[in-house]
C-alpha cells in the first residue's frame, strides 16, 4: 500500500491489517472518532456521540482508544464498534484516503490532536458538518 506514492512506514503495516480486519463486512459510511488517552477525555468526549449519530445519520461511528479505556464505551448506544487505538490513526491520508487510496472512513473526529500533540488536524475531505450539540 501507498500514500501519495509512498510506501507505508512499515511499523504502521500490522495495524493497518488490524483495522482492515475490524472493518471487514461494513460496507456503511463510516466516522472514526479517535479519544486514545485519558479517562477524563473518553469519558467527557461521550456527550458528543449522540449529536454526532444526529448529524450523520446512517453513519457508524466508530471510537478508537487504548484498551484501558474501551469499558468507558461499552454499551454506549451510539457506538458502533470500538477500536483499539492504533498509531497509525493520527495519519488523516490512511484514515480518510488519499489520491489513490480509498482510506478506511468517510469522517475523522480526532479532537485529542489539536489539545495534546502537534500533528496538524486541518486537512478533510469535505464531509464533516461542525454541528456537535453538548446538550445532550
Amino acid at each position: 500500500m501507498a500514500i501519495h506514492g509512498s510506501k507505508l512506514p512499515a511499523h504502521f503495516k500490522d495495524q493497518v491489517n488490524y483495522i482492515e480486519k475490524e472493518l471487514e463486512g461494513d460496507d456503511s459510511k463510516k466516522i472514526l472518532f479517535g479519544m486514545p488517552q485519558s479517562a477524563g477525555d473518553v469519558f467527557l468526549s461521550t456527550s458528543l456521540l449522540r449529536s454526532m449519530q444526529d448529524t450523520y445519520p446512517g453513519y457508524n461511528i466508530y471510537v478508537a482508544t487504548r484498551e484501558e479505556y474501551v469499558m468507558l464505551l461499552d454499551e454506549n448506544p451510539y457506538v458502533y464498534k470500538i477500536l483499539l487505538w492504533q498509531d497509525c490513526m493520527v495519519a488523516q491520508a490512511i484514515m480518510m484516503g488519499s489520491a489513490s487510496w480509498k482510506g478506511f472512513f468517510n469522517v475523522f473526529f480526532t479532537p485529542f490532536i489539536n489539545t495534546q500533540t502537534e500533528y496538524m488536524n486541518y486537512i478533510r475531505n469535505g464531509e464533516d458538518k461542525i454541528a456537535l450539540d453538548l446538550r445532550y
